[in-house]
């Protein structure tokens, strides 16, 4: 679209939700163009018009990816929404400029060689995913979130930040919240209420994924209560009872008076799901999550146009359980000798995964109670790998990733293990233990896990989401709350005790299971030819990524039920896959040909 001044033409994904807002703005100050329709991106481009880009992308409130061409100067910006919801991706191949929202699309230029970055392949190894700014190849990478770059004849100027993680929290900490924990329970039910109304505009029917936990449970609560019509609610549940919280979420729905959709995963529908995620997701991603969520968003498209997620309610309010009990292991292991971690660390490893897990199995047949936690043995055995670490980013980065300790998976050479400067860049200013985990995980696991893998899958669904959650007036206030109000009673007390308000406590008041599949037992079962066909030696040898031996023996123990190694198995299968869909490509010191 072009400006109405002839000066800019605009290239835009997503949604600014504030835009009538901005257009009123520009109305009273006189300053408004004469109206040609009503869409967002009419109103965007007005305000960069009157404001210049910066002022125009820190008032606009929304999910989105941009690209500016700036006739009167010949300059083209790039920008990119403030959480990173929206994806963009760009690069130089020699002296061509080429971006777009997927990687696919930069693939079809002739210069395109498509060398893989060694590095982001240990990433999507160790943690499942490509961590910003990288990207799968070399030479292309991802615009930060809440940054612009502009780039001229003469090359590719500074990239700025409009909106920057660590800026925002340390304001918001300046402006401390000074009310009591009741008066916050009012701010945030308040804030959040403002945010889910906003993000309810629409001239299509929306909906929302509800799995029955405190996130999605209080975004649907709250647009039941503010919506003149029927609210749709979707949600997926699963056979195996150890994964299936779909009878929460119709208990949620019951009582909210939802028209609700429940779809419950089976085998099959993972084995007729999975040969599309390397489509979907464009790159290697390995959260097995994928599956679930690639069809939860099927689902919703068949109803609805719109959905809205409680996706970054764990980030912002404590949920995850390194918030909280990460926290107090670290201040646990800072205290203890160092002869004495590696003791602790050796007599949990001693204990296998599967040992603690069949301890909890007789504790709930014979106790009759469910588990505190789902799969203690594998969380233990994380601890357990981490009790090495001597720096919190460290100790950080080894609670999220797959991988025990250094395996040679690779052919690449890189290095497997952690270093100790892994942390570098992550700083948030002077925050506890817990603060920190939390925003590391807001810049990164969130932007480059949850919010890829929402994205990706309703894009592919042709489905728009929205995360209130993520409203900058949320995100605000969330960080300028005392950590006691987020963190206490085990986390997101304050968010609980918001839900509380709508939902009776006895439907929500359960144990955080989180988004998990069981994806251990289908490798056995319905996705065993399938991985076998892609982790078979040829194909392995012929792709030249992974170690043949190493991967084979990871599959065979897992075949034979010695091991869990799906969490090991799954970012290999996902790389393989892709590796496949895009024909044959090596990487090393031959050039990818795609």
């Amino acid at each position: 679209m072009g400006s109405a001044s002839g000066r800019f033409a605009i290239s835009f994904n997503g949604e600014v939700y504030n835009h009538l807002a901005l257009r009123e703005r520009l109305d009273e100050l006189g300053l408004a163009p004469a109206w040609r329709g009503t869409s967002d991106t009419e109103s965007l481009l007005a305000a960069i018009d009157v404001w210049g880009v910066e002022t125009a992308l820190r008032e606009s409130t929304g999910m989105f990816a941009l690209a500016l061409w700036d006739r009167e100067t010949s300059t083209l910006t790039l920008a990119r929404d403030r959480m990173g919801e929206k994806p963009l991706y760009y690069g130089w191949l020699g002296s061509t400029l080429v971006f777009a929202s997927e990687l696919g699309a930069l693939r079809e230029h002739p210069a395109f060689t498509g060398r893989l970055d060694s590095a982001a392949l240990s990433d999507v190894m160790r943690f499942g995913y490509v961590r910003s700014p990288r990207s799968i190849y070399e030479n292309i990478q991802k615009l930060a979130p809440g940054s612009y770059v502009s780039m001229s004849r003469q090359g590719t100027g500074p990239t700025h930040r409009f909106w920057q993680i660590e800026t925002e929290i340390e304001t918001a900490r300046a402006r401390a919240f000074v009310g009591d924990y009741d008066q916050a329970i009012d701010a945030v039910d308040t804030c959040l209420s403002r945010a889910v109304r906003q993000q309810m505009t629409a001239d299509v029917p929306l909906g929302a994924f509800l799995s029955g936990g405190i996130d999605s449970s209080v975004v649907a609560a709250m647009m039941k209560t503010q919506a003149g019509c029927d609210v749709r609610t979707f949600s997926i549940g699963f056979k195996e009872s150890a994964f299936d919280e779909s009878a929460h979420a119709q208990a949620v729905a019951d009582h909210l008076g939802t028209i609700h959709t429940p779809l419950f995963v089976t085998e099959s529908d993972a084995l007729n799901t999975v040969p599309a995620m390397a489509r979907v997701y464009d790159e290697p991603f390995a959260d097995a999550s994928q599956l679930p969520t690639t069809l939860l968003c099927q689902l919703t498209r068949q109803n609805v146009t719109v959905a809205l997620s409680g996706d970054g309610g764990d980030e912002l309010f404590g949920g995850y359980a390194r918030h909280v009990q990460g926290a107090q292991i670290w201040s646990w292991l800072s205290g203890m000798p160092k002869p004495l971690r590696r003791a602790v660390a050796r007599f949990l490893r001693l204990v296998s995964a599967e040992r603690w897990d069949e301890a909890v199995q007789w504790f709930e047949s014979h106790i009759a109670r469910r588990a505190l936690v789902r799969q203690p043995g594998r969380k233990i055995d994380k601890v357990a790998s981490a009790l090495g670490a001597e720096e919190l980013a460290v100790f950080y980065l080894q609670l999220l990733s797959t991988e025990r300790t250094s395996s040679p998976l690779l052919t690449t050479g890189e290095e497997k293990a952690l270093p100790r400067a892994a942390g570098a860049g992550y700083s948030a200013g002077d925050l506890s233990v817990a603060e920190q985990l939390m925003a590391w995980d807001t810049r990164g696991y969130l932007v480059d896990d949850i919010l890829v893998k929402v994205d990706r899958a309703a894009m592919a669904a042709s489905l728009e989401t929205r995360v209130p959650m993520l409203d900058p007036a949320v995100f605000r206030l969330a960080w300028s709350l005392p950590e006691r109000f987020k963190t206490r009673a085990g986390g997101k007390a304050v968010l609980r005790d918001v839900l509380y308000r709508y939902v009776p406590r006895a439907i929500v008041e359960r144990p955080k299971a989180g988004f998990d599949v069981p994806i251990d037992s289908w490798l056995r079962s319905s996705l065993r030819d399938w991985g076998e066909s892609l982790l078979e030696p040829g194909k392995l040898a012929d792709k030249g990524v992974f170690d043949t031996a190493v991967v084979r023996q990871l599959w065979n123990d897992h075949q034979r039920g010695e091991h869990d190694c799906s969490r090991q198995l799954w970012p290999i299968l996902m790389t393989q896959a892709w590796l496949d869909s895009m024909g044959k490509a090596k990487h090393g010191e031959e050039a990818t040909t795609c």
